[in-house]
């Protein structure tokens, strides 16, 4: 009877740390899970940022680029324009040279004029 006794308060006690080292076991893989969890969050956030700082680079790149491709056309625009003015004052002036000749002529021709109608 003693020794059923004994191997009784022996599997008590061995159940007992079982249940604690069961116990500590779980608690010990609840921190580390908690851990790997806190880092996946924390690398996660700085993949985020990187990929926002990416972006935001990409935008402001791509602003400068159009920026500057507005700014060339409209360079270009002008140049065209001031091409264009200078095309035009030169015809005006070609023009105008022709039409002071044909008056030079038409007035040279008025004396023949009477001879003709003779």
């Amino acid at each position: 009877m003693y020794e059923l006794r004994m191997q009784i308060t022996r599997a008590r006690i061995d159940k007992e740390q079982d249940e604690l080292h069961a116990n500590t076991e779980k608690e010990t893989k609840k921190i580390k899970a908690e851990e790997n969890a806190s880092v996946m969050i924390t690398k996660a956030e700085g993949q985020q940022r990187i990929v926002v700082n990416e972006v935001k680079a990409d935008t402001v790149t791509g602003v400068n680029k159009a920026r500057t491709e507005a700014q060339k056309l409209t360079i270009n625009t002008e140049q065209q324009v001031a091409v264009m003015g200078i095309e035009a004052i030169t015809a005006l002036e070609q023009n105008r040279a022709k039409y002071i000749a044909l008056i030079a002529e038409c007035d040279a021709e008025k004396p023949n004029l009477a001879a003709m109608d003779a």
